[in-house]
């Protein structure tokens, strides 16, 4: 209960310190201000279309580099005028209407093959398609579209004059929220650490967050990065570079360690206190992140901000307690497990301590970040007319998206004509927010779309019922419209709710008869929602099952380079170079990718969920991959090594043999060549007399300083290289499977 409580509480802090309520304060400052001065100006229709115009340009107004901020803005009010001038002129004639209107909307839902913002632009434009309706506008078409530009270039003018008083806030913004989703990704580990009855659900949890981490990563990286180049060089942008640097080694520490959980439950099954500790540590070092995450949304100052570190001094004395034990042989290995674990949380503590370093001193002077260096994170977008050709035919998801909203468009007309519904725009309206590419998320909306609507519907209903009063009304609409667009992001069916309560507001100021809106809000609301869920589930649906082999084979591709890179370090042992941490983020990028899909199959129905137990399964198994690599990885980084041997190389081009026949599995291709399992077994063996070596030399002469090291090296990279065989032969038997 408490934990649910404290998760409501910074929900609502995230919420009203975050990017989404700021846009929303601005488009309703944009709205009410263009209101009231035509309205004082007695010219109440130029108002309409100033507001409308407002809203248009705001759509495309997401975090990110300035020059795409003004030019998304820029696009959205040129598409929404051009979109009125073309339907407003087919007007003329229904048999010129409905071909150009179905036209206009099929190629400007197409636009959303460039990218999220690209598709957050051609809502504007699908709305603005509906709004030139006939009937919906009295203004003369030429003014009315004119007024429409206005607006667009009011609500720029408004977002670049906050971008200019308060220009770090979108930064701070997202950083507040990777900091945010960095601390429940560790919380989520030290679950998985502590709890074994609900592991596959915390595993399942973890997918998800790494994708959202994904989503805001590359964000942050496009801002960051994007804004060195265009702005030049300042602490400020430093710093959070560093900062941004920081999150991602902490998040690859967090998956590291530990890998193997049920290794873990046997070694925990007798330190009890030792897992308690470790846990505590986790948690405490979560709640910091959180904690700098509300610093981040709130830019609120501390003099001392250090995270606890009185789990890792628990930790440290257990473990140098337990060298004084007399311990059985098999104990020594699980020892020195335990003291990687707490190496490993060392360093995720000194990481988030020079982090609060950071957050606490902004005057604190770092070495510039080479821009060169840093441009090769971004990923590149490309523009080009060749996409659209590309992604012209039935096999790109968004052209099917594109044809099954055109038809659903049709459906909804049809239907609002042969009923004699009075506000057909209504249904359209609804089609074109709940239809989404996949069904998971279609569905999804479609429910919170008619449960949202019929909570607003009844909440105002019972208003306008007990209170006439027309300045409460007006109050009520600006709050219910700026509650909506805050929430329009984090929870829809509210956000639906909100938006049903300003539509009715709005309503009550111009005309007595609200009740009758009520009622035609809902059943256009419900109309459009079953619209929607119908054509997602029969017009060319996209099922994830189709794609599922395709990303399951680039996550265990970038793995294998990310492997590569690893022990191309492992070799070299110099400055951490630049491919090695490329290598990283795709194979973050993929398995984020691959997470996101099974996440959208589950929601799927379940005669299309086809082998999904045996998706999931390959799935956890590159999670679990990956985990072991960067369990690897991070260790040669923080650690003096031994230079790799032999027999390192043997297993690494066994594991890369097993992958590339797993990859070959997926694209039904045949194989050549084998691996000298002789090389094999040679190499397992030494590994196996090596550590017995090191273990009689502690026995003989004492452990030292240099010895304990070597010791530790080898029972790492040695579990992590047996770790990565049997993970890599079990990804090699499911591939071999020939449907995934």
């Amino acid at each position: 209960m408490k934990e649910k409580l404290i998760h409501y509480q910074n929900s609502i802090v995230d919420l009203l310190k975050g990017f989404q309520f700021l846009k929303a304060v601005l488009l309703t400052v944009g709205v009410i201000s263009a209101l009231l001065i035509f309205n004082a100006m007695g010219y109440q229709h130029l108002g309409i279309s100033v507001t409308i115009g407002v809203l248009f340009s705001s759509a495309s107004d997401v975090p990110g580099p300035l020059f795409k901020k003004v030019g998304g803005i820029l696009l959205s009010t040129i598409i929404a005028a051009a979109t009125t001038l073309i339907v407003s002129f087919a007007s003329v004639s229904d048999y010129i209407l409905i071909p150009v209107f179905l036209i206009v909307v099929f190629l400007i839902s197409f636009l959303a093959v460039y990218g999220f913002r690209a598709s957050l632009i051609s809502f504007a434009g699908l709305f603005a398609a509906v709004l030139a309706l006939p009937g919906l506008v009295e203004t003369s078409i030429w003014i009315h579209a004119a007024f429409i530009a206005i607006g667009g270039l009011w609500y720029l003018l408004l977002s670049l004059l906050l971008f200019f008083f308060n220009p770090k806030k979108q930064e701070d913004y997202l950083l507040a929220e990777c900091f945010a989703l960095t601390a429940d990704y560790i919380k989520t580990r030290a679950k998985l650490l502590a709890r074994k009855e609900n592991r596959r659900e915390l595993i399942e949890k973890q997918l998800f967050l790494q994708k959202d981490l994904n989503e805001k990563h590359e964000s942050l990286r496009e801002l960051l990065i994007s804004s060195r180049k265009t702005s030049g060089f300042s602490n400020s942008s430093t710093q959070k570079l560093y900062i941004f640097i920081e999150l991602l080694d902490i998040l690859e520490l967090a998956m590291a360690n530990p890998v193997n959980y049920e290794k873990m439950d046997w070694i925990f099954e007798n330190e009890k206190n030792l897992l308690k500790s470790f846990e505590f540590q986790i948690l405490a070092m979560a709640d910091h992140l959180r904690l700098i995450s509300n610093i981040y949304s709130s830019r609120r100052t501390y003099q001392i901000l250090q995270p606890s570190k009185t789990g890792l001094d628990k930790i440290k004395s257990t473990l140098q307690n337990s060298k004084s034990r007399n311990i059985r042989e098999k104990e020594n290995e699980n020892l020195l497990i335990l003291h990687n674990m707490y190496d490993y949380q060392e360093k995720q503590y000194e990481k988030i301590a020079f982090i609060s370093q950071i957050v606490a001193n902004k005057n604190l002077i770092l070495k510039e970040i080479q821009r060169k260096e840093a441009g090769k994170f971004l990923s590149p977008k490309e523009y080009s007319f060749s996409i659209l050709l590309d992604n012209f035919n039935l096999k790109s998801p968004i052209f099917r998206h594109s044809l099954r909203l055109t038809v659903v468009i049709l459906l909804g007309i049809i239907i609002g004509e042969f009923f004699h519904l009075e506000k057909v725009y209504w249904i359209l309206f609804a089609i074109i927010v709940i239809l989404r590419p996949n069904y998971g998320l279609t569905k999804q909306r479609s429910k919170e779309r008619i449960l949202g609507t019929i909570i607003g519907a009844v909440v105002a209903a019972g208003i306008v019922y007990f209170i006439q009063d027309l300045t409460v009304y007006a109050v009520l609409a600006a709050i219910s419209f700026l509650l909506a667009f805050s929430l329009v992001q984090k929870n829809y069916k509210w956000s639906a709710a909100f938006i049903t309560l300003n539509v009715v507001f709005i309503y009550a100021l111009l005309s007595p008869d609200a009740f009758n809106l009520i009622q035609y809000r809902v059943l256009d609301t419900a109309i459009g929602a079953v619209l929607a869920f119908m054509g997602i589930l029969f017009f060319w649906p996209s099922w994830e099952s189709a794609g599922m082999e395709k990303l399951i084979t680039e996550s265990i591709e970038a793995n294998q380079e990310y492997l590569k890179e690893i022990a191309q370090f492992y070799r070299e042992k110099d400055k951490v170079p630049t491919s090695y941490k490329l290598s990283r983020k795709r194979a973050f990028l993929a398995m984020g990718n691959l997470s996101a899909a099974f996440q959208r199959m589950t929601q799927e129905p379940k005669f299309q969920q086809k082998d999904i137990g045996h998706v999931y399964e390959l799935v956890v198994l590159n999670q679990t991959f990956l985990s072991s690599l960067a369990s690897l990885g991070t260790y040669i980084q923080h650690h003096a090594t031994t230079p790799a041997s032999s027999h390192f190389e043997s297993l690494v081009l066994y594991i890369q043999h097993n992958l590339n026949l797993s990859v070959a599995n997926l694209k039904l291709e045949e194989t050549k060549g084998q691996q000298d399992e002789e090389s094999l077994v040679h190499a397992q063996n030494y590994l196996e007399s090596k550590f017995r070596s090191l273990e009689k030399e502690k026995e003989d002469s004492g452990m030292d300083n240099n010895l304990k090291g070597n010791l530790q090296e080898l029972q790492l990279v040695s579990s992590q290289l047996k770790w990565l065989l049997d993970v890599s032969q079990k990804l090699q038997k499911n591939t071999n499977i020939q449907s995934v």
